[in-house]
């Protein structure tokens, strides 16, 4: 493909992606033994895998991202702040990398190490597979927050929708939503 038409091919599909999103289905995802155990399984980007031990008892926050997405960027600083605020032990934060490779994205070597080397330390990193993905109802578009009470049952969700003025959720909304959940 010439280098124009290649150009052109990849602006229409970022166009398609940002403006004919599916819209999200209406139940609640729930953190269940099976979805604990797909995302333990998950492929971790650093460190160690999720421990099974870090899905029960305690709130949980599954955000799924791309590397190359500034709203995402904009997503983690406020999650950084979010535990700062609660302390890292109150809830897991995991991180599902989806689209890092969508529409001509690819190919930017060390992009998403450095992204991950900017977040916060104890954010679990993790690939995303289709199965994961198709649990949490198909993440139609970046960022997309869930946030799980300590029993794995979906109490907040976050969909960047296309136009919208708010791109993510703040670190102030985050502990609204956790702070009367207490500690279970």
């Amino acid at each position: 493909m010439a280098p124009r038409a290649k150009r052109y091919g990849v602006l229409i599909a970022l166009a398609a992606f940002l403006f004919v999103a599916p819209a999200a289905a209406e139940g609640p995802v729930s953190l269940d033994p099976a979805l604990k155990g797909a995302l333990a399984r998950l492929e971790p980007l650093k460190g160690a895998p999720v421990a099974r031990a870090e899905l029960d008892g305690k709130p949980v926050i599954v955000t799924f991202f791309a590397s190359w997405c500034p709203p995402c960027r904009a997503e983690f600083e406020q999650l950084a702040r979010l535990m700062l605020r609660r302390g890292v032990e109150r809830q897991t934060v995991i991180a599902v990398d989806w689209y890092e490779d969508w529409g001509g994205f690819a190919g930017k070597p060390g992009r998403l190490q450095r992204f991950i080397a900017g977040a916060h330390p104890r954010i679990y990193f993790l690939s995303g597979t289709a199965p994961v993905i198709d649990a949490f109802e198909g993440v139609p578009r970046i960022p997309s927050l869930f946030v799980f009470d300590a029993r794995g049952r979906e109490i907040f969700r976050f969909l960047h929708r296309a136009g919208s003025d708010k791109t993510y959720v703040t670190a102030e909304e985050l502990a609204a939503i956790l702070e009367p959940l207490g500690e279970e």
